[in-house]
């Protein structure tokens, strides 16, 4: 120990862990796990009585340990002095004290409890998932000189990262682990067997190499599967033996102290290193310079060689590419064999097939196998050796265009030519198939790398000049290189040494590995039963007469987006402003000052537009209503009928209290019945649709019931309103409120516009209440989508009593997705209604819920807020939580965005400072150097729009249309998953039931339905979730590109303003809404009864035959849509393109004839004063 204290140097704490362990003569078992899992109950029934405070939400705040003896609480406070309580004790302020973690270091409770006798202690530790990071310390301490562990897991979260991390940290240190799944009274036996759950338990800790000694199901509550008293019976066990486990706990103690060492060391030298790098960096170096020195020398090596070393590095990668490429997965080897089947020359189709039945049958399986084929290699070489190419240096190519046209032009399409020219001739054996698949793929991959290295060839003589430049850097790198040695052996001595320490802990560590000696007694001793005689209980009545009602008090968690106040205030902006308004415009800065003004007027009038979004009926309207300060949105009762209302500030048009309102076009409602059209499988038409029958129609799925329903109020709408369509209005609000109210006018209104003055409005924000996500209309879906791409900021809504949905999960999901796409797109998610919650502990539960599924669903740190909208209006207490809110959105979100606009407005003042600065020494010059230099400028601007031109935006397209492929790709292999997943949800023995056979075929086809209704319906969501955020890419990578050549002239032509023009990209898909037609009529019909469906394997031939059906049509169908996409990117691209490209060439000859303007001397002065005016605004003020 001596010499790893002296090397390791041991912190005062790491001595202190080490001294208590040494004075260690206990066996002591600690409870872990999860917040809110029942560790706190366990303990509270081990010992009988409410000793320690339970909550949903993390209670244990520091560190309890409960021993035997005469009953005594002493608390021990973070400055280290201690509190004593006996006698007669106020149990409900020790649960207080227990639930302090800021003043509280740790509790110890002593009381005369029969089997912690013998040398035996219990010791609770707060939640490992608890995000204060004081209780996983706590935690993390505790378990160091604990004995055992005894984990527990809440029911619902077994298989969460947490858990299963934290178990495989402990697990693989050796500590003994008993794993206790507790609340198992959740479990429904109708919605999966016992057996089966237990089961994934088991086989998810073996995957993740877990060793434990046992594992128990445990509730407080009644169920069959509660083992809680076998638990018990094994605590006791090894409690009673607890006088013969204390020296071989310690030294299986001591190996964990010393593992923990080891970190701590490995963490000292991280910081070291930072250390190290931060003295590099005032070196002019940096750290990964140091460590990857050899790699350094070995790439200015390479460099030196130029096109050799290049053209050996990408041989070596596509080799790799291609050996670990599997274009012949074991689906297509399967639709290979049965294509290879059908040529052979005695196939037949039937007994009695025609030869022209079994010649569709050829092409059929052919298609099949291309289909799939060409898929496999887009997506396993094609995708990659574009990838791979377009690595390359593209900047630096003398001419871009030939080379991605060469890239563009490499791919490979398998024919039927290519598919029956290795068919052979004569009959050959099943295993042909391997030699076969083999062959093609040798064949695609030999001429996709020939067509690689073509490309590769062509790239090389476009960076010929790039080349000889990089050898020349080479050179130099290389006495760079040798200058950095002193540091490259100091840092490598340092780090050796810290390797030794390393291996001089683990030396220690494995001199105390007791190869499993103390883990074998365990095992033996659990299965003794022994017995203890109970004590006097007088101190239990103590602790039952001493407990409060409720111990938590309510916990804000402050969530800001920015603590920043705006940098550049309004009167910073007026003041510059008036400076402007000091010098006269003149033709060389009429443009830059219009400009400007434009962009001063837009912050002075600046609104931000938040859009409401969540499931209907979840409270957004009146979520709205309270944040706009009074009942200003009508609640739409009607789920399909919903409209977009916005609220606004008045106008100079539009008075306080005046609404616009829009009524559908005719095209809009053709298209809402195109959309029911296909769920209902019946044609329905604007000019015919009144002839429909809805009450003879058999809906077997809400779907379709929600569907018809609203077609009847279509129906009824279009006889007495018709006169609406097209048309628009103003009216006030309380008719606004009539007519949402009455489905029959609702179901025509496509949006409405409020124009109130309040303060949401004077701050200017604006106000979208979007329909509801669960709404089967799709043209709401394709609203809602638009409008996340017109927000400044989403508030998402969710209601307390069913909070995070099933709509909502599937809705935030594409949400996250989307957001991605933004570079400050905010995020916030309201639970409301809080004021049904019970008590303050079930609250905390479901915030605690909606949380964990806000993570689970992709949304990286959710800003969540609970609130009661309802009580706003009451003026009950609780409505300070809906201050709270409103505070963060006046606050942090609206200082934030008012700050962005306000950065690229200071950006381009700075960018106006720099073209006057370049305008200042121009005129400066002397008339021969002006024109010469004048002649430089032409030249600079005329080759810069050369450039551009011959560039003609393939690089933003290629990489779009890179991304679109691997969308739709990704889209297709989601689908037998997503199908598969959900089908056990609506096909199981709680879904399929009747008194009778047909009642039970019934409802199994109605089930089917279902089923195949929700899973098109989600990829149909899945689908128009990916066209957004294929038009939100094209859109940034088309912005990305005008910034990087902005960036480029602004290198060569200082204060040059590249033109921008807002482009509003929007992509439609081809067939509106993916449809099947599933044979579930025929897989019905083959039902015997539950028993053989269930227990045979009917149900999961059924399920494969109708997922498979499922499959290959949606697969079809994005398949079109694809090309589709495709085909509209390219347009688009080519359309933006050009219009920059107009832009530009303006632009240029603006420039052009401003800097002719420069060539009078006397504006030299003005200039100059402008210049220095704005440059000193920009240093006071910005």
């Amino acid at each position: 120990m001596n010499d790893v204290k002296e090397h390791a140097n041991l912190t005062d704490n790491e001595q202190l862990q080490w001294e208590r362990i040494q004075s260690k003569n206990t066996l002591s078992i600690a409870l872990s796990g999860h917040f809110s899992a029942g560790k706190s109950s366990l303990i509270n029934h081990l010992t009988g009585v409410p000793i320690l405070p339970t909550s949903p939400i993390p209670t244990s705040a520091n560190q309890i340990t409960i021993a035997h003896g005469d009953l005594e609480v002493v608390v021990v406070h973070t400055d280290g002095t201690e509190k004593s309580f006996r006698g007669t004790i106020d149990w409900a302020a020790i649960k207080r004290y227990a639930m302090d973690g800021a003043n509280v270091e740790k509790l110890m409770i002593y009381a005369p409890i029969p089997f912690l006798q013998h040398a035996g202690s219990l010791i609770d530790t707060p939640g490992v998932d608890s995000t204060d990071p004081t209780h996983q310390h706590v935690t993390l301490d505790a378990l160091f000189t604990t004995d055992i562990l005894l984990y527990v897991m809440d029911y619902n979260h077994v298989k969460s990262e947490t858990n299963l991390g934290f178990l495989k940290q402990l697990s693989d240190e050796g500590k003994p682990l008993f794993i206790v799944v507790n609340q198992v009274d959740k479990h429904r036996d109708d919605e999966l067997s016992f057996q089966s759950y237990k089961q994934s338990i088991l086989d998810t800790l073996a995957e993740w190499g877990i060793a434990y000694h046992d594992l128990f199901f445990t509730t407080i509550k009644e169920s069959p599967h509660d083992e809680l008293e076998r638990l018990k019976a094994v605590l006791m066990s090894l409690f009673f033996y607890g006088n013969e486990l204390v020296k071989a706990g310690k030294t299986k103690i001591e190996h964990s102290f010393y593992k923990s060492i080891q970190r701590r060391v490995e963490d000292d030298w991280a910081e070291e290193r930072a250390s190290f790098t931060e003295t590099l960096q005032h070196k002019g170096y940096q750290l990964t310079d140091i460590e990857n020195y050899e790699e350094h020398v070995e790439k200015v090596a390479q460099a030196e060689q130029g096109s050799v070393a290049r053209h050996q590095h990408f041989l070596q990668e596509w080799d790799n590419l291609f050996r670990q490429a599997t274009v012949f997965n074991s689906i297509l080897t399967e639709k290979t064999a049965n294509w290879l089947d059908a040529m052979r020359p005695n196939f037949k189709v039937g007994l009695f097939a025609s030869k022209r039945k079994m010649a569709q049958e050829r092409i059929h399986r052919q298609e099949e196998v291309l289909h799939e084929l060409n898929d496999q290699i887009n997506k396993q070489l094609v995708f990659h050796l574009r990838q791979s190419l377009q690595s390359l240096p593209l900047e630096e190519m003398t001419n871009q265009s030939i080379f991605l046209d060469a890239i563009q032009s490499l791919s490979f399409t398998a024919t039927p030519s290519f598919l029956e020219e290795a068919v052979p001739k004569t009959t050959f054996a099943d295993s042909f198939v391997y030699q076969y698949t083999k062959e093609r793929t040798e064949d695609i991959k030999r001429q996709l790398k020939k067509q690689a290295l073509d490309v590769l060839s062509i790239a090389e003589e476009q960076l010929r000049v790039y080349d000889e430049q990089k050898k020349q850097e080479a050179h130099k790198r290389r006495h760079q290189l040798e200058a950095m040695k002193p540091y490259v052996s100091h840092y490598l001595s340092a780090r050796e040494r810290k390797e030794t320490v390393i291996r001089e802990i683990m030396k220690e560590a494995n001199r105390r590995d007791d190869k499993g000696a103390f883990s074998n007694a365990l095992k033996e001793i659990v299965t003794k039963k022994v017995h203890f005689e109970e004590s006097p209980s007088s101190w239990k009545e103590q602790v039952k007469q001493s407990t409060e009602a409720s111990l938590l008090p309510t916990i804000k968690t402050e969530r800001r987006l920015t603590n920043e106040h705006i940098r550049v205030t309004d009167e910073a902006i007026a003041a510059l402003h008036k400076t402007m308004n000091q010098f006269e415009k003149k033709a060389y800065t009429q443009d830059w000052h219009e400009q400007l003004e434009q962009e001063i007027a837009h912050i002075q009038t600046e609104q931000f537009t938040l859009s409401l979004f969540g499931a209907f009926s979840a409270g957004k309207s009146s979520l709205a209503n309270a944040l706009l300060g009074g009942k200003v949105l009508p609640a739409s009762p009607h789920p399909t009928t919903a409209t977009v209302t916005t609220v606004t500030r008045p106008t100079s048009g539009y008075a306080n209290g005046d609404v616009f309102v829009q009524y559908k076009t005719y095209e809009q409602l053709r298209g809402e019945l195109t959309s029911i059209s296909q769920l209902l499988d019946v044609s329905l038409t604007l000019e015919q649709f009144q002839r429909f029958r809805t009450k003879t129609y058999q809906a077997t799925t809400a779907a379709k019931k929600q569907a018809l329903s609203y077609i009847e109020t279509l129906q009824k709408s279009m006889k007495r309103f018709e006169s609406f369509i097209e048309q628009d209005e103003v009216v006030s609000l309380a008719d606004l409120n009539e007519k949402i109210v009455n489905e029959d006018v609702a179901c025509l209104i496509a949006n409405a516009t409020i124009y109130y003055e309040c303060e949401w409005t004077k701050r200017g924000l604006t106000l979208v209440d979007t329909p509801g996500v669960n709404s089967i209309n799709g043209r709401h879906t394709n609203v809602a989508y638009e409008q996340v791409k017109a927000s400044d900021a989403i508030l998402y809504v969710t209601y307390y009593n069913h909070s995070f949905s099933r709509a909502d999960a599937q809705f935030i999901e594409q949400l996250g997705k989307m957001n991605k796409q933004f570079a400050s797109k905010k995020l916030y998610f309201i639970l409301n209604a809080i004021d049904l919650a019970a008590n303050e502990q079930e609250r905390q539960g479901v915030e605690s819920f909606v949380m964990r599924s806000l993570e689970e669903a992709g949304i990286d740190d959710p800003a969540l807020f609970s609130l009661s909208s309802k009580n706003v209006f009451e003026e009950q207490a609780s409505s300070t939580d809906f201050d709270y809110f409103k505070q963060e959105l006046y606050g942090p979100l609206l200082t934030s965005l008012k700050e962005a606009n306000r950065t690229s407005f200071v950006a381009n003042v700075n960018q106006y400072v720099l073209y006057l600065q370049e305008a200042e020494l121009f005129t400066a010059l002397s008339d021969e150097k002006k024109q010469a230099q004048q002649q430089q400028f032409e030249q600079q601007l005329s080759t810069m729009l050369d450039s551009f031109k011959q560039d003609y935006g393939k690089s933003f397209h290629m990489k779009v249309e890179q991304e679109a492929s691997e969308l739709f790709a990704y889209l297709r292999e989601r689908i037998p998953y997503v199908s598969r997943d959900r089908f056990i949800e609506f096909v199981n023995v709680a879904t399929i039931v009747g008194p009778s056979r047909k009642k039970q075929k019934e409802m199994l086809a109605a089930q089917l339905a279902t089923w195949n209704e929700d899973s098109v319906f989600y990829i149909n969501q899945e689908l128009k979730a990916t066209m957004t955020r294929i038009s939100l890419m094209l859109q940034r990578a088309f912005e990305q590109w005008k910034k990087e050549w902005q960036q480029s002239v602004q290198a060569t032509v200082p204060g040059f303003q590249f033109p921008h023009a807002k482009q509003s990209i929007q992509l439609e898909t081809l067939q509106g809404t993916l449809t099947t037609t599933l044979s579930i009529e025929s897989n019905v019909g083959s039902f015997q009864s539950l028993k053989d469906f269930f227990e045979g394997s009917r149900v999961k031939q059924v399920k494969e035959t109708l997922v498979e059906e499922l499959v290959q049509q949606i697969r079809a169908g994005l398949r079109k849509e694809e090309e589709h996409t495709q085909q509209m990117l390219q347009e688009i691209s080519t359309k933006l393109f050009e219009k920059q490209a107009k832009l530009l060439e303006a632009k240029v000859v603006a420039e052009i004839t401003k800097r002719r303007q420069l060539y009078t001397a006397t504006i030299q002065e003005s200039i100059q004063a402008e210049r220095s005016a704005l440059q000193q605004w920009v240093n006071e003020k910005a």
